[in-house]
């Protein structure tokens, strides 16, 4: 575990921030530790905005002096729309790798195959084919709902 401690000057208040093996962290308050809040460990980037947000800092885009404050509210923005753009995809990857498995299994199903678990039981190309069907599938129903 590593820590990092942080002693507000107006409060005379220590914070104590956990990082846990398992890419957990925790936020405390040491001196009595009236906040314990456990986060993940992506969730640094946004915990960090909200503080600089907090405070009052805006981002470059905003015009002015550029301060390294600002540039780093810049770039946690910049950061966080693309770990949540690729989480999106990834979400979106799944879903279309669920509905590819299911077709490849009513596929084998169909010549008295046995059925796969997931698609990495098959070769690499069995599972880009089913991944196309699965597009052209969707593709297919979108236009059918036009």
């Amino acid at each position: 575990m590593t820590s990092k401690t942080f002693k507000s000057t107006a409060t005379n208040r220590t914070l104590t921030v956990e990082g846990h093996f398992n890419g957990e962290f925790a936020v405390v308050f040491s001196d009595d530790s009236s906040l314990d809040l456990m986060l993940q460990g992506g969730d640094a980037p946004a915990l960090a905005l909200a503080i600089l947000e907090a405070a009052g800092v805006k981002g470059t885009s905003t015009g002015g002096l550029i301060t390294h404050d600002r540039v780093a509210v810049t770039n946690l923005k910049i950061h966080i729309e693309k770990q949540a753009k690729r989480t999106a995809e990834a979400k979106e990857q799944a879903k279309l790798e669920a509905e590819a498995l299911e077709l490849l299994n009513a596929e084998r199903e169909e010549f008295s195959c046995t059925p796969v678990r997931d698609l990495s039981e098959v070769p690499a190309r069995d599972q880009r084919a089913a991944i196309a069907v699965a597009r052209r599938a969707r593709e297919l129903a979108k236009e059918a709902t036009k």
